[in-house]
């Protein structure tokens, strides 16, 4: 309470914890916007409902941190290491994560909406019921993640690797798939209305029940998907293919 009532009244005086060591400290509730935590080490720090707006931690490391409803808006974590952190329902509006390493991170129900992900490493991470609409996911790796009921209305994933996520139930109407590899993904009620699936990697994924209408999957790899239930209004489809013939083609069919 002290160092954020002196913050309060210091309001032009930043921060400067730039490479410090600060592993393991409990820094819960703290006002640290615009802080400098560049290069610093706050591994299994506790920043629970800490409000870190518009703060640089560009190549900081928060492996396993505690980041539950803190407030990360336009702050820069380019290049940091947050594998296995822990963010749930944190706020990250328009937070800058190029290149960041997310590896096994808990996101579950934090808003990522205008996040930039570009390139970031989402491999194994909890993003269920996250919001990351027009977030940038291009070249992003999210190989394994859940991201069931996740909110990704026009977000950006072109060139990204999803190959077996799981996207159940998921929000991904006007979202940019284009050359994404989705092989074994599961996207089983999906909503995929007016998305960009050219040159989509669709191998052994499983898109029943979803809604494709208006979608565009010119160029798609669909051999081995699961097209049953889905529906088809308007849809532009690889060449060679039929609604019919979508419909009733089933995942076992690609012998590997």
């Amino acid at each position: 309470e002290a160092w954020n009532r002196w913050r309060e009244e210091n309001p032009d005086v930043v921060p400067d914890l730039a490479g410090a060591n600060l592993t393991g400290a409990v820094l819960a509730g703290a006002s640290l916007w615009k802080a400098n935590f560049a290069g610093a080490c706050l591994k299994q720090v506790i920043l629970h409902n800490a409000s870190l707006t518009e703060a640089d931690l560009t190549g900081a490391n928060l492996a396993e941190a505690n980041l539950a409803e803190a407030i990360f808006t336009k702050a820069i974590l380019e290049g940091a290491c947050l594998a296995g952190a822990y963010f749930y329902h944190a706020f990250l509006i328009e937070v800058s994560l190029k290149k960041s390493d997310l590896r096994q991170a808990d996101l579950s129900g934090a808003n990522l909406s205008e996040a930039d992900l570009c390139d970031a490493t989402l491999a194994g991470a909890n993003l269920s019921r996250t919001n990351l609409r027009r977030a940038n996911l291009t070249e992003a790796n999210l190989t394994g993640a859940v991201l069931t009921e996740a909110d990704l209305f026009r977000a950006n994933l072109a060139e990204a690797k999803l190959t077996g996520i799981h996207l159940a139930r998921a929000r991904l109407k006007e979202a940019s798939l284009q050359g994404a590899n989705l092989a074994e993904a599961t996207l089983a009620g999906a909503d995929l209305e007016r998305a960009d699936l050219t040159e989509a990697n669709l191998m052994l994924c499983d898109l029943s029940e979803t809604n494709l209408t208006r979608a565009d999957l010119t160029g798609a790899y669909v051999e081995g998907a699961c097209f049953e239930g889905v529906r088809f209004y308007r849809t532009r489809l690889p060449e060679g293919y039929t609604y019919r013939k979508l419909r009733r083609q089933q995942q076992h069919d690609l012998n590997l």
